[in-house]
């Protein structure tokens, strides 16, 4: 099936893409059908090509490798699996906090590095509270995982492959929506209202707001208010897999994420605020 859905992408990129209009459709001047479809296919390509090791190591991987193997798919499912496993037993909450706050740091490292990638300007104002943040994260996992036992690896068993075209289509029609409203906020509301909705846009999929804050960018966005735009993305996608975690693991392991996510986003503040 992944190699299906694979070809059936690539194909459709190889034929396609060269039909798709090459300039912008929508009144804002945000919409590149071709831009739009290349930029989904990046998305999918990194997350495939993770997904393809993660079920080639399968639980051989061990459980942080296999959550940091996820987390470059999705790191809400590997959330999730590891509350799963910390309720029924087979691991402990604390181990599970680690692996999650290890996956938590890889996914903060793959929404910079697509963000800069797509707009090379955020590079600038990003790398600082990102790294901050990423590092308190991975801190916080290497403490936390002291003198734990880890079970089996997280495996594929929850995670869908990112190459189906369902999956592909769904996102390019989330990206397209969340960049014309975005423009359309920040032409009416201002700084104030792109940001509040990158914020509530975040809780859905913050590669989604990364990606199209970075096009905003390209398309004569400052640079910083793109940043910060992705910042608050990671921020609110980040307490809601605190609030995953609670529902899906219990108590201790949902306070353990929301202190680790706390510690990662005040590292990342003051980073942000006297850099």
């Amino acid at each position: 099936p992944e190699i299906r859905s694979a070809l059936i992408i690539l194909a459709a990129t190889a034929i396609a893409l060269p039909l798709l209009p090459n300039q912008t459709i929508d009144p804002w001047g945000v919409i590149n059908p071709r831009t739009l479809w290349l930029l989904t296919i990046l998305v999918a390509g990194a997350s495939f090509i993770a997904y393809i090791a993660v079920r080639a190591l399968g639980p051989r991987a061990g459980l942080m490798v296999g959550a940091a193997g996820g987390a470059l798919v999705s790191s809400t499912l590997v959330t999730a699996e590891l509350g799963r496993r910390a309720r029924a037993g087979e691991t402990s909450p604390r181990a599970a906090a680690a692996a999650a706050s290890l996956a938590a740091a890889v996914s903060v490292t793959r929404v910079g590095v697509l963000a800069c990638v797509v707009a090379p300007p955020l590079l600038a104002p990003l790398w600082a509270p990102l790294l901050a943040a990423g590092g308190a994260f991975l801190a916080l996992s290497a403490a936390l995982g002291r003198g734990q036992t880890f079970a089996a690896g997280v495996g594929s068993d929850g995670l869908k492959s990112p190459f189906e075209l369902r999956s592909v289509l769904q996102f390019a029609a989330l990206l397209g929506a969340i960049t014309i409203a975005g423009q359309a906020i920040a032409a009416a509301a201002g700084e104030s209202g792109l940001l509040a909705f990158a914020a509530a846009a975040g809780l859905a999929d913050v590669d989604a707001v990364a990606v199209a804050s970075s096009g905003m960018v390209n398309s004569g966005l400052p640079p910083t208010l793109g940043a910060h735009a992705v910042l608050l993305a990671v921020l609110s996608n980040s307490l809601a897999k605190v609030g995953i975690a609670y529902v899906s693991g219990g108590a201790r392991y949902g306070w353990l994420c929301l202190a680790a996510t706390m510690v990662a986003a005040v590292a990342g503040a003051l980073v942000l605020l006297f850099a």
